[in-house]
């Protein structure tokens, strides 16, 4: 599922990246199971610091019941060195928590980077204006076997 018809133009007042799309999320899954999504991202500028991405699940109760966070990009092509104009895919895979009650799951998007006192979300360019996390799909989780 592509969030963008035409991929966001770079503005020297925006963030310097884009979130361009998320493929791969199922419509369905049981606990247990590993969801493999794709996230699409677009250098709007250069960026200058290296982040992490991170996808959650999010249940109808508010909790997270499946996460991965990984450097955003691949060995040596973190995001300081992206150049303007440029998409990069990054494949995250998510085991849904085996005690993941059914029902609706939204999946949470972003970027974040590591501080002196902990963690920052970082302001990215998405379809909902700028912002630190970006509700990217939903799925529903069905019972478990």
């Amino acid at each position: 599922m592509a969030v963008y018809d035409t991929p966001p133009q770079a503005d020297p007042n925006a963030p310097p990246l884009a979130f361009a799309g998320v493929a791969g999320l199922p419509e369905q899954a049981k606990p247990g199971e590993q969801i493999a999504v794709t996230l699409t991202w677009q250098a709007l500028g250069q960026p200058t610091e290296e982040y992490t991405a991170f996808a959650q699940l999010i249940g109808p109760d508010g909790k997270v019941w499946g996460q991965q966070d990984a450097p955003a990009g691949w060995t040596g092509h973190h995001t300081n060195t992206w150049l303007p104009g440029e998409q990069v895919e990054q494949r995250l895979t998510l085991t849904v928590d085996p005690a993941a009650p059914p029902g609706a799951y939204r999946l949470l998007v972003g970027l974040y980077r590591h501080t002196a006192t902990g963690v920052e979300r970082i302001v990215v360019r998405y379809p909902a204006g700028d912002q630190p996390e970006f509700w990217a799909g939903n799925l529903t989780i069905a019972p478990g076997p």
